[in-house]
């Protein structure tokens, strides 16, 4: 008689099979530990930056001179606001900018620079996701072929035949399916969640750099401008870029 089941299936596992068993542990429990600490990661800066931004926007006059304190997470928007404040600086020692088209033109494409820099550094660890969704179902469907071999072999050395004879070996490889689905799903949704909030993020980033570019080169800018301002703020930063 033929036995099958989860524990038969452990036990008979051969070499092959335990090495697609061991990748998939460990595309899973990298997947998994990299969203997590990304998930931790991402709901305190997101709190950092909001309050930076605000503190900076909050002034009254223009942009302040002296940096205020970095939260964790702000980095980039402190490296926004500080770029403004060196060119500002430079402006009042009398600089104009000449040679790269004036001083809007200039703080258009040095903030571009750091936007595209925040961009793909947001990017860090989406390939492993990625990585992990395309090939997880391919190294489960891997072992369920190499298991139904095994299991046909078996059943011809045994002499047995018919459905009942079939069917458990036959399930008993298709673990190794279900494993590899099990594996992918999560980082697919994984993905496809990190994406969309860093292209909220990035979206939040260049409105303050656009908000920050119009206060440096119109100083009698309210602080908080309507949201059509802003919408127009971001298309002058990207035709800046792509001049």
């Amino acid at each position: 008689m033929i036995e099958f089941g989860l524990q038969h299936f452990l036990t008979g596992i051969d070499a092959l099979g335990w090495t697609l068993l061991a990748a998939l542990a460990l595309l899973s429990l990298t997947s998994w530990t990299f969203f997590i600490a990304w998930i931790l990661r991402s709901v305190f800066a997101a709190g950092h930056r909001r309050r930076f931004a605000a503190r900076v926007l909050g002034e009254e006059n223009g942009i302040a001179d002296a940096m205020p304190p970095v939260p964790g997470g702000a980095a980039c928007e402190a490296a926004l606001l500080a770029e403004i404040q060196e060119s500002l600086r430079l402006t009042r020692a009398g600089e104009r900018f000449t040679a790269a088209g004036g001083l809007a033109a200039h703080l258009t494409r040095a903030l571009r620079q750091h936007l595209d820099r925040a961009a793909v550094a947001r990017e860090g660890g989406l390939t492993l996701l990625a990585t992990t969704a395309a090939t997880a179902p391919y190294l489960g469907l891997l072992g369920t072929v190499w298991g139904i071999y095994h299991a046909l072999v078996r059943i011809g050395s045994s002499g047995e035949a018919g459905l009942a004879a079939v069917a458990g070996p036959v399930g008993e490889a298709l673990i190794m399916t279900a494993l590899g689905l099990a594996v992918a799903i999560p980082a697919v949704f994984a993905h496809n969640h990190i994406q969309r909030r860093n292209r909220l993020a990035q979206a939040a980033l260049e409105d303050f750099a656009t908000t920050l570019l119009r206060r440096a080169t119109v100083p009698a800018m309210p602080a908080h401008g309507p949201v059509g301002e802003r919408g127009l703020g971001l298309a002058v930063v990207g035709r800046g870029a792509e001049g």
